[in-house]
Order: structure tokens, then sequence, then C-alpha cells
């Protein structure tokens, strides 16, 4: 038995809840870019250095691998992880804790 068809009002609905949050998130990027002067992030096009690296994996992951080589390398409970707000920091740094053998 197929569904009846959703009213005007639930598809207006359906259609503001999927939306609203692309406006929010698209306006505050743009206020911070245009009224905070914050700089526009871009992606390293080919050829550009860094353009071959995994952005978000390879920072976190080299880190890893240092310490648990014994190389030290920061991210000790009392240094900060390079470009990571603090309170981020301490939470990667406690997911790592409870994910060791």
């Amino acid at each position: 038995m197929s569904r009846p068809r959703p009213s005007a009002n639930q598809q207006r609905l359906t259609r503001v809840i999927v939306t609203l949050p692309f406006v929010i998130v698209s306006s505050w990027i743009l206020y911070k870019r245009l009224v905070l002067g914050e700089q526009q992030r871009t992606m390293p096009r080919p050829g550009q250095p860094g353009a071959d690296q995994h952005v978000l994996g390879t920072s976190l992951s080299e880190e890893a691998r240092r310490r648990a080589r014994g190389g030290g390398g920061g991210g000790g409970d009392g240094e900060r992880i390079e470009g990571m707000p603090e309170e981020l920091a301490q939470k990667v740094r406690e997911a790592e804790r409870r994910a060791r053998p």
C-alpha cells in the first residue's frame, strides 16, 4: 500500500527543516569572512605543495605513530596539538587513550 501524498503544510515544513541548516551555516561563514575578515579556506589545487596529502587524516595519524614509537613529538597532557583548539585537542587525547590496547 502506498503512503498518501504529504499535505502542502507538511511539504513546506520538510523544505524548511532541510534548507534552514544550509542557510544558517552559509550565513555564518559569510559573516566570518566579510565582517570579521577571516581568510577564505580553499583546498590546494593539483600541482601546488600539499595537494597530494590527505588534509584531515595526516597530522593526527602521524603524531599518533610518533607517540606509539616512543618518539614524543607533542600531544602530551600539557602540550597543544598544532592548529587545534585546546578543548578539542583534549578530547582527541582522551579518545586516543581509550583506544590504546
